[in-house]
């Protein structure tokens, strides 16, 4: 036990305050009013705060993914507590309160495939605008460090204003030049 400021902790360590987790298995956190369910794809270990479902048979977690994952799903979990308080955590009870429907095991395989088409050119397209993002700011921070240390002379920058795009490119011209990153 410790003492911070005036409260009285009591620090848990180790694995025997985790719980085990399986691929496939379902897991419900204090943030779930706010993104739905997560589906473990691994074998692991998560904080004992958290609620573990376990699928039995004529469950495909594909399907129950996207749907545990859906705004509607989330909007009714959210409306089966009051979850003013910052941490206050989801319980099993407020899962059993949301119906599910019972799908039969060969159209949850249809619907769970049809969504994976649907929804892979948007998250291509999310990937490759995370990957630009993150690219910019490589940039930027190398553009600073170059600014900085003196291997990108901007004191001209300032007095004048090209309106040519290529004549503020020459300008700026890097001393080295960047390495080119593929995409």
């Amino acid at each position: 036990m410790a003492i911070e400021q005036r409260r009285v902790m009591h620090v848990f360590t180790g694995a025997d305050i985790l719980k085990h987790v399986e691929p496939d298995d379902f897991v419900m956190s204090m943030r779930s009013f706010q993104g739905g369910l997560e589906w473990s794809k691994v074998r692991g270990a998560i904080s004992s705060a958290y609620v573990m479902l376990i699928p039995k048979e004529q469950v495909y977690p594909p399907y129950y993914a996207h749907l545990l994952k859906s705004k509607a799903y989330i909007s009714a979990l959210r409306r089966t507590s009051d979850l003013v308080r910052d941490g206050q955590a989801l319980r099993y009870s407020n899962f059993g309160q949301v119906p599910l429907p019972r799908v039969p095991i060969d159209e949850q395989h249809a619907i769970a495939a049809y969504l994976d088409n649907a929804v892979a050119d948007s998250d291509a397209a999310i990937n490759r605008t995370e990957r630009e993002i993150a690219l910019l700011q490589e940039y930027r921070t190398r553009l600073t460090a170059d600014v900085v240390s003196g291997k990108l002379d901007v004191r001209a920058a300032g007095t004048k204003r090209p309106t040519d795009p290529a004549e503020a490119a020459a300008d700026l011209a890097i001393r080295e030049p960047l390495e080119e990153i593929e995409a």
